[in-house]
């Protein structure tokens, strides 16, 4: 599971809060190479355009901001050794 290693405030440079997180383990994808280049950029393609697509008419509305709970948004603040007020 990665973890948190730094956490940054807003500032003039870059808006929002930010966090370096651990690796995750496996084989960096820039050590290897890309045989089927093209596959890979159709296949990620693919991905991201079935990823980014609006709710169905059905699904709950949130009134927080990205659908956080505050409840799981404390828990992994606890969890992750975030500082406290992080995020606001």
């Amino acid at each position: 599971m990665p973890a948190p290693v730094r956490f940054g405030e807003p500032s003039e440079r870059f808006p929002k809060h930010w966090t370096v997180m651990t690796w995750v383990p496996g084989e960096p994808l820039d050590h290897g190479s890309i045989s089927r280049g093209a596959h890979a950029a159709d296949t990620l393609a693919g991905f991201l355009q079935a990823l980014h697509v609006e709710a169905p008419a059905e699904a709950p509305a949130s009134s927080r901001p990205h659908g956080s709970s505050t409840r799981t948004s404390t828990r992994t603040r606890q969890r992750s050794g975030a500082p406290a007020g992080w995020p606001p």
